[in-house]
Order: structure tokens, then sequence, then C-alpha cells
């Protein structure tokens, strides 16, 4: 049942994870260009701080954010979690994973809702351009929704593993809860 529910939650994640790159690569060549005509013709973009900071930047981190955590690369404080029995510290994760789980809900809730203000309002930035807001916007709770759908997984399978032969190891080794 968990696996036909982490095929295609993996497979929206690696189309993320190929946006995130393709962003990346247009972020280098965007950022060497300005620096080349900048310091070479002394004529750089306008455009190039605008377009970083408004979609690039945040459609890196945020379309990769649920695959951060699936692999395991999100911070965590392991001092005393290390310390734990097996079910305890499965118990403590689900904990942990339900908290950010109401944190990233209501993030990417709020941000939603400011983002459709902001397509529908037609909002822009005060510029030379004036590059649309709500590309920007809702690419945070576009990150916010898949992670909080990572999370619940995780959060049940936490649960899952405080309980003896629960089959959550398969879980586990299917990269459906790290």
């Amino acid at each position: 049942m968990m696996e036909r529910l982490l095929r295609p939650l993996r497979m929206i994640e690696r189309a993320f994870v190929a946006c995130g790159c393709v962003l990346l690569f247009l972020l280098m060549l965007t950022v060497a260009a300005d620096v080349f005509l900048r310091y070479g013709l002394n004529s750089p973009f306008g455009w190039t701080y605008d377009v970083v900071s408004l979609y690039l930047m945040p459609g890196i981190f945020f379309l990769l954010l649920s695959d951060s955590f699936r692999g395991g690369a999100q911070v965590r404080v392991d001092i005393l979690r290390d310390g734990f029995p097996r079910r305890a510290r499965a118990a403590a994760d689900a904990l942990g994973y339900l908290c950010a789980l109401v944190v990233f809900g209501v993030i990417g809730a709020r941000t939603f809702g400011r983002g459709w203000g902001a397509l529908m309002g037609g909002d822009a930035i005060a510029g030379p351009i004036p590059w649309p807001m709500w590309p920007s916007i809702m690419l945070v709770p576009l990150g916010c929704a898949m992670l909080s759908v990572r999370l619940v997984i995780a959060t049940i399978g936490g649960f899952l593993a405080q309980e003896p032969d629960s089959g959550v190891e398969n879980l586990l080794a299917e990269g459906g809860v790290e």
C-alpha cells in the first residue's frame, strides 16, 4: 500500500530535482554572464539580481526541500536521540516530524493565500522590469506541500516503528521514511 503512495511522490520529487538542477544551471549561466559583462565590457545585465533572488534561488531551495528531507540532508540534533532505545527514538522522530508538519503546513497555507492574492492582484516588483511576484511566492507552498506529504509518511512510519513486526523496515529501505 505504501509503495503505491511512495512511487508517485518519488516521481514528483525527481521532477522537482530536475527542475532544481535546471534552475541551478541557469543561475550559474546568468551570474557568469553578468560577471563577464560587468568586468569585461562594463555593461552588466540590469535584471540579474531580480531574477536570481526572486525566481532561481527560491526555486532551487523549495523544489528540493522534500527530496533533501527524504535523503536525510536536513539538520538534526542527535545528541540525546542516539542514546534512546529504538522504539523511543522512533516515537521522538515521529513527534518531531509531526511538529514540523504543523509548521510547514501553516507556512504553506499562509503563503498560498499570499501568492493567490498576488496572482489575482497582478502584483509586481517596482523597477525597470515589473517582475510578477506570484511565481516566486507560489514556490513556497509548492515546496511546503511536498515536504508535508513526506512528513506525513515519515510520521506514520515513526509511529509504526514503535510496534513490533510493523514492516516499517521495508518502508525505510524503500526510501519512504528516513
